[in-house]
């Protein structure tokens, strides 16, 4: 369950998901950003809805690191015809998915009921300090992606998730734990701001030196 990398950065880079989806990148189904975090070193992340946006075969296609492990039985080149529709690049852009592992605690495979990709990352710190990262997804994601997309899995109460984990870390010694979750949320404050009308500006010429000033329209 506890899979330990590093152990002398002083420092991590990690994200919470969305990392892939609605962005120019989809037309190369997203590989050249999975190309970039992996140049940037991302270490690790939490999945987000948008994660699902082509299903959970196209999340285990890309999730490198975590092949064969969980569910992801499927290898960054597997069910697409290669430069086509999946697994484009050349040379030193021939396309291995993400370096980093995708966390999904809340995210249960329907066969076996257990994460369908790792639940948890720990790094060491260089004082030999384990620190343990849970990663989960909104429990809303069911209904902002197509639903046959994710008929292999089950989404769970993101708190359920993560405490089904702390008092397994804790029996290993671990006493730092963090969550990356991916949440949204509303606004039940006051009233939502609203645009303010229209008004006319005084016209600029070409030398002066007064700032624009746009209202908008």
């Amino acid at each position: 369950m506890v899979t330990e990398v590093g152990g002398s950065a002083a420092s991590s880079i990690v994200g919470a998901g969305d990392l892939v989806g609605a962005s120019p990148s989809g037309v190369f189904k997203d590989e050249p950003t999975i190309e970039v975090l992996d140049a940037m070193g991302l270490d690790v992340s939490s999945v987000g809805n948008h994660e699902f946006d082509r299903r959970t075969a196209e999340l285990r296609r890309i999730s490198a690191a975590t092949d064969g492990t969980s569910s992801d039985d499927v290898t960054a080149c597997d069910g697409v015809a290669p430069g086509v529709d999946g697994c484009f690049g050349t040379d030193e852009h021939i396309v291995t998915g993400a370096d980093f592992p995708y966390l999904a605690a809340d995210v249960l495979d329907a066969g076996t009921g257990e994460p369908m990709l790792p639940p948890i990352q720990v790094f060491a710190t260089p004082d030999g300090t384990r620190v343990a990262l849970i990663g989960v997804v909104t429990g809303t994601t069911p209904t902002i992606v197509a639903p046959t997309g994710i008929t292999d899995v089950e989404f769970i109460v993101e708190a359920g998730a993560v405490n089904r984990y702390v008092p397994e870390l804790q029996a290993e010694g671990i006493e730092a734990i963090g969550v990356l979750v991916h949440e949204g949320g509303e606004a039940t404050g006051p009233r939502p701001w609203t645009r303010p009308a229209a008004t006319s500006s005084p016209a600029r010429s070409r030398t002066s030196t007064t700032p624009w000033t746009t209202p908008w329209t």
